[in-house]
């Protein structure tokens, strides 16, 4: 009994560090939302042809590289981050702020990611159950200037999402069996 309450405690206590590392971001860079568009998120999104158009995104996400003649159109070899932009400024006809506030949000799930994977790691490395670890490393994640870079530049939606898939694909790694025998 005592064994359940300790884990179920753990749990609990491990929900409410995620939640405040998501809180905390939010926080932290609420005000970069109201920020306008700067360098290449002027080119690349806001004066973007193919996010301004009416035609099909099927037409527009997929074209030959050699016609893309000007710098004023997706890159085709990003799928995933042009469809989350044509989504982002169809929301707001063309405002930064969905395009921050989803870079916020990418950002607060890769400090979750962090901790998560931290905590992993020095459990295992360590034998150590203590979340502290995972909530410092998390919580300077967020706050470190080269990663709050990409949070409040609205192109760099790509590295946040690359960050995100690679601390998701090594936390499903180390988590899994295979890595443990």
């Amino acid at each position: 009994m005592k064994s359940k309450f300790s884990s179920l405690k753990k749990n609990l206590n491990s929900i409410l560090a995620m939640v405040s590392i998501l809180t905390f971001g939010l926080v932290l860079f609420g005000p970069s939302w109201s920020n306008p568009f700067v360098f290449d998120d002027i080119i690349k999104i806001q004066e973007n042809s193919d996010l301004k158009t009416e035609v099909s995104i099927l037409k527009t996400l997929i074209y030959p590289y050699q016609k893309n003649t000007t710098h004023l159109r997706n890159d085709p070899s990003r799928p995933l981050v042009y469809i989350i932009y044509r989504l982002c400024f169809q929301a707001a006809n063309g405002q930064p702020w969905p395009f921050h506030l989803v870079n916020t949000i990418i950002h607060c799930l890769n400090a979750v990611l962090v901790f998560l994977f931290a905590g992993l790691l020095t459990g295992r490395l360590f034998l150590n159950s203590s979340l502290k670890p995972g909530t410092v490393s998390a919580f300077l994640f967020l706050v470190l200037p080269i990663n709050a870079n990409s949070v409040l530049y609205a192109y760099a939606l790509s590295e946040l999402l690359v960050t995100f898939f690679l601390l998701a694909a090594l936390y499903a790694y180390f988590k899994s069996e295979k890595f443990v025998s």
